[in-house]
């Protein structure tokens, strides 16, 4: 398998770093600023300074106030422990201090000035707007810790074009629609340029092969595979950015999504801290009460391990089990959700559970986009061969399409930093609001939850690039071939680092 995965490349810097990077900046503009003001002309008279004077600076206010800060995540539970800075206008007088079991910390003797307050909980952030605090007042602070982790992101489309297979099927030109996941401290930016958006060369990988072959780089019959490379060095041949696709119009569209879990013993390894229950609760809270979720998860009985699957019906299990339907309260099902961490364990039958899945929610159809969402590293170990899982898989995207239901998948990383790209990336192109976003460690599924919720309402941009691969082998780009590999994006917030996202292509 080719080693590259999506995530923020080695060279890259931190997202503290980029922080300190802007700071540095306006220090620098701040400083060229007062080193250029004055001039040779003459003043105006009305109180400006003299020639040659240096104002005095403002007086320091000697009042003093506390603020108490109450720290909590974005599901309300309080953050215990958390970093809590006090930032006022005179740096000497910033403060620091930790919350308590409670998420709160109560400050004393600060400077009364413009406060704000920033809060660093695990993998997570807050800041609030700059208040006044008065002298000799008691300032509440509440501060909402919302999840960090590196950048990411995901492919909503991929096509190749009328007549992008070239010179023999030695060159193909193609398109994708890529999705940023931002990282929590940023918001979403996009470097422009075609030089900011290129494929990245690929070469077959013979020590991957075994048990079962894998294409690494473009997937046929009687396991093809071939090296390509990109055209003038990767560059895509063009870029356009589609800014919110609903095209501006709100309300936003609305949706109901089914959300799939894999509890097969793969989690046990892939995600040990659970982390994709947290971001399970997260995407069934942020949907609000205008879109439409439910909740199931999947494993079955391993046959070769002899290991049970512990879920109380299998290969998959909707719930409410006795009479599973889509909620708009998604903290309805957070009790459910807590309890899958300890029904962990046997098989991955990852497609006969999505069969099941949209076989649920084409009978439940409702809002304007409709989808399965399904978070798993992409093995299914109840299929069969690989000819007969391809079928299963093609048979998903069909049946994707004739319902108009959506799969959205969200591909874990197992622990050595693989996911089945082909598998994943193919399944999302079915129905129209299918897309394949990728985590290379669990710390990026909550910031891909709130992700995928933005991108089923329609307001989410993406980039469409189109790019040229060459191989040397004639007719390697033939009919009915996939192409795997990734794509390098530029994103230059302050500092600029690189993104890596997984793409895979379907050569009509």
């Amino acid at each position: 398998m080719n080693s590259a995965m999506t995530g923020v490349d080695s060279e890259s810097a931190s997202g503290p770093m980029r922080g300190a990077c802007l700071a540095l900046l306006l220090a620098v503009m701040a400083i060229g600023a007062s080193g250029c003001g004055g001039g040779t002309g003459g003043g105006t008279g009305g109180g400006t300074a003299s020639a040659g004077t240096t104002p005095l600076p403002p007086a320091q206010p000697s009042g003093r106030g506390t603020v108490v800060v109450t720290v909590k995540d974005v599901l309300g539970a309080p953050v215990p422990g958390a970093d809590v800075r006090i930032n006022t206008n005179w740096g000497n007088e910033d403060k620091r201090t930790v919350a308590d079991a409670n998420g709160r910390a109560e400050v004393k003797d600060v400077i009364a000035s413009d406060v704000s307050v920033t809060v660093y909980g695990p993998d997570s952030i807050g800041t609030t707007p700059s208040r006044r605090l008065a002298a000799d007042t008691v300032m509440t602070v509440d501060v909402t810790a919302q999840p960090t982790a590196d950048a990411t992101g995901g492919i909503a489309s991929a096509w190749v074009s009328v007549g992008g297979v070239q010179d023999s099927g030695r060159a193909l030109e193609f398109s994708l629609k890529l999705l940023q996941v931002p990282d929590g401290h940023h918001g979403e930016y996009w470097a422009w340029g075609t030089d900011a958006v290129r494929v990245v060369a690929c070469a077959p990988d013979a020590g991957n092969d075994v048990p079962r072959f894998r294409a690494d780089c473009v997937s046929g019959a009687d396991d093809f595979d071939a090296a390509y490379e990109g055209v003038n060095d990767g560059r895509a041949v063009s870029v356009k950015r589609v800014e919110n696709p609903s095209g501006g119009v709100f309300p936003a569209s609305t949706y109901a999504a089914a959300l799939l879990l894999d509890q097969s013993s793969h989690v046990i390894v892939d995600d040990p801290a659970d982390l994709r229950l947290f971001a399970a609760k997260y995407f069934l809270n942020t949907a609000g009460t205008n879109n439409r979720v439910m909740l199931a998860a999947f494993a079955s009985d391993d046959a070769v391990s002899g290991q049970l699957s512990l879920l109380p019906q299998k290969p998959v299990s909707l719930f409410p089990l006795e009479n599973p339907q889509y909620t708009n309260g998604g903290r309805s099902l957070f009790t459910t959700v807590d309890s899958l961490a300890s029904l962990e364990g046997g098989a991955a039958p990852l497609f006969a559970a999505i069969d099941r899945t949209l076989d649920f929610a084409a009978a439940h159809r409702t809002g304007q986009n409709n989808a399965v969402v399904v978070v798993t590293d992409g093995r299914d170990e109840a299929c069969g061969s690989r000819s007969q899982c391809q079928a299963a898989r093609d048979a998903l995207i069909r049946k994707s399409k004739a319902t108009n239901v959506a799969i959205v998948t969200v591909g874990l990383a197992d622990a050595a930093g693989n996911a089945d790209h082909e598998t994943l990336g193919l399944l999302a192109q079915g129905a129209y609001h299918g897309a394949a976003f990728w985590a290379q460690n669990p710390q990026q599924l909550a910031t891909i939850a709130h992700s995928v919720q933005w991108y089923l309402t329609d307001t989410k941009d993406q980039l469409e690039a189109t790019f040229r691969i060459q191989s040397p082998v004639a007719n390697t780009f033939a009919s009915g071939r996939k192409v795997l590999g990734t794509v390098r994006l530029e994103v230059c917030p302050f500092d600029c680092f690189y993104m890596s996202i997984p793409f895979v292509v379907q050569i009509p």
